[in-house]
């Protein structure tokens, strides 16, 4: 069966106990982030480090479920454009669970929407990392901020 998703369907990312909001990739913005390579002296590199950079700025829409190391609830901080801000994806790629949202992302952008997340390397399925459709968007998946200037 074919299945089409529309432009304001969200996507979860769960990992464990916390759930990702998705915004929905079109071919031409997931083409964006991975056609994204480097050229340095006449050879081109692919740059996996930036599209996976890339691909959870672009993608994360909201969170639930985290927490600060402190106990107080996290909230991700986005930029004038609405991307996540250079601080919520750094937090995110430096917290517990980085290597799996790494994984996640990773997956999504190259057209996976729905079931188990596998390594990457290993091609093993990731224990509770998983994504599925949700339905449309939701204008406020978490209580997000606004990076001030």
């Amino acid at each position: 069966m074919l299945t089409v998703y529309k432009s304001d369907d969200t996507i979860v990312l769960q990992i464990h106990d916390v759930k990702f909001t998705l915004k929905y990739l079109n071919y031409e913005e997931r083409m964006n982030i991975v056609t994204r390579d480097r050229l340095e002296g006449g050879t081109v590199f692919e740059d996996s480090a930036h599209r996976i950079y890339q691909a959870i700025k672009h993608c994360v829409k909201g969170v639930e479920g985290a927490k600060y190391a402190d106990g107080g609830d996290y909230s991700l901080e986005f930029d004038d454009d609405g991307t996540l801000s250079k601080k919520s994806v750094n937090e995110l790629l430096s917290s517990s669970y980085g290597a799996e949202i790494i994984h996640g992302a990773t997956a999504y952008v190259a057209g996976q929407n729905d079931g188990q997340i596998k390594n990457m390397h290993s091609g093993d399925p990731i224990e509770g990392v998983k994504l599925y459709y949700e339905g449309k968007s939701k204008k406020k998946a978490s209580r997000a901020r606004r990076k001030s200037k």
